[in-house]
């Protein structure tokens, strides 16, 4: 995924300045993020990103946790949401 780095958190390419929770993310939970949004399992995650699956699912569980949000769609809903221009 192509990431504008700005400091320690990342954003897609033109998105706006994350609000609420979703700033306190970090570049390799968005990574994840971009993935899960793209329909990406577990095991898809952890090969792509040269990491084991149980790496992905504690990425997963921190991200659940900053955005509010009680699975991966509402995760992806709340992102999108937040990201749309």
């Amino acid at each position: 995924p192509g990431w504008n780095v700005t400091t320690e958190r990342a954003q897609p390419p033109g998105a706006r300045a994350p609000s609420g929770r979703a700033h306190s993310l970090t570049r390799r939970e968005l990574e994840v993020l971009e993935f899960v949004a793209e329909g990406a399992t577990n095991a898809r995650i952890a090969r792509a990103l040269t990491i084991s699956e149980g790496t992905v699912k504690g990425h997963m569980k921190h991200i659940l946790r900053k955005l509010g949000a009680a699975n991966r769609a509402e995760a992806v809903s709340h992102w999108l949401r937040l990201n749309s221009p």
